[in-house]
């Protein structure tokens, strides 16, 4: 009996000490701070002094998404972003929307290197899906809510201890989806040293295009009809000097993929294919001058393009 009392308190203690080292990380910390503040911003019933019935467009999507989509004040959208979302996170966000939190329309940025989607648990956003309030606190714990956290968290901090990669501790890391200066990169060589670091990240997710893509645009497909919402996805532009590494039978397939699904795409790499970089922060993403170009083209589509239910 002894051992066995013995047993639970080391096991006790042990996940009581992996439950604070989740909490305390910044990783951690940076990331669900960021999401609570996001749906404290959905769940806002008066948002900067628009009436409180008036329905809002949702803004889905990750730094991509986050850079490209600038509606300054404009109340009528809440822009939901998350570095790194996966699509399947987005399914889940829009299929659990509550009605007071007054969504009417719904916009996805989808990248290229989404053509091969990664899995998601989404369990660090389970704490506002869950139904009752004991699964709710269940999930407020920051070793269940970070549970699909925990690897990247764990790797982190060994390439720290290693001195691989600068500490979680000693870097600003609060999981800002636009974190960075708003101007593009200074010299042509610095941004041609970004296409050829941010082509190496893509590679391995643009050699070719799922089936899982087109799988998971159903998903939210089907989250939004379920809602009675019109859905809009939209693809960023990226800095044409990287786009002309991607194969052109790459990119015919990844919108043969979106556009199979019946949904309203638009790829603005199609219509800014001339860009310099001077309308880019890095690579992949667009900087404020890029930004306020898309994000006025996607409030005339919204203006003057109903969509489809």
């Amino acid at each position: 009996m002894k051992r066995v009392v013995g047993y639970l308190l080391a096991t006790l203690v042990l996940v009581l000490a992996l439950n604070a080292y989740v909490a305390w990380h910044p990783l951690y910390r940076g990331k669900t701070a960021r999401i609570d503040r996001l749906y404290g911003q959905l769940a806002a019933r008066d948002a900067g002094g628009c009436a409180a019935a008036a329905p809002r467009t949702l803004v889905l999507g990750n730094s991509y998404v986050d850079r490209s989509f600038l509606p300054g004040e404009d109340c009528g959208f809440v822009k939901f972003t998350v570095s790194g979302m996966p699509l399947r996170d987005a399914a889940r966000i829009v299929t659990n929307l509550q009605p007071g939190q007054r969504i009417g329309r719904v916009v996805i940025g989808v990248g290229y290197n989404d053509a091969n989607p990664v899995e998601s648990d989404s369990s660090i956003y389970m704490r506002y899906w869950a139904s009752t309030p004991w699964y709710r606190a269940l999930w407020a714990m920051p070793l269940v809510r970070g549970r699909g956290m925990s690897l990247t968290l764990a790797k982190e901090d060994v390439k720290c201890l290693l001195g691989k990669r600068p500490c979680a501790r000693t870097r600003s890391r609060d999981d800002n989806a636009g974190a960075g200066p708003s101007g593009g990169v200074r010299s042509s060589g610095q941004f041609a040293t970004s296409v050829r670091t941010r082509y190496a990240e893509y590679e391995p997710y643009v050699r070719s295009v799922s089936t899982q893509l087109r799988n998971e645009i159903e998903s939210i497909v089907a989250a939004c009809r379920q809602h009675g919402m019109p859905l809009l996805v939209y693809t960023a532009p990226i800095a044409p000097s990287l786009q002309r590494h991607l194969d052109p039978r790459f990119v015919t397939a990844f919108h043969e993929q979106i556009r199979s699904t019946g949904v309203d795409y638009v790829d603005f790499n199609e219509r800014y294919a001339d860009w310099g970089s001077s309308y880019f922060l890095d690579a992949t993403h667009v900087n404020e001058t890029g930004g306020h170009i898309v994000t006025t083209q996607l409030m005339t589509m919204f203006g003057s393009e109903p969509l489809r239910p």
